[in-house]
């Protein structure tokens, strides 16, 4: 495996999430955050009831948040219908 995204597991095993995100670790912390459906496979001591969720919603503004989840929600819809 490429270590970049070895260092990506990594941040997402057991890192914090850096808003902007600036590596493929915050990435994969943010998405898990914004994911509409948990992993199964999260540990629940990353589980933090919504506390990512409510800094990026200060810092883009929740509408903004909203927005880009129904845009994400419609193109995955999209996705799955192609498929």
């Amino acid at each position: 495996m490429p270590q970049p995204v070895v260092e990506a597991i990594e941040v997402l095993w057991e890192g914090y999430l850096a808003f902007p995100p600036v590596s493929l670790g915050d990435t994969l912390l943010l998405a898990y955050e914004l994911a509409p459906v948990k992993s199964p496979l999260r540990e629940s001591r990353m589980v933090n009831d919504g506390a990512i969720q409510d800094s990026i919603n200060m810092v883009v503004g929740g509408e903004t948040l909203t927005e880009i989840l129904q845009d994400s929600a419609m193109e995955v819809e999209s996705l799955v219908r192609a498929l």
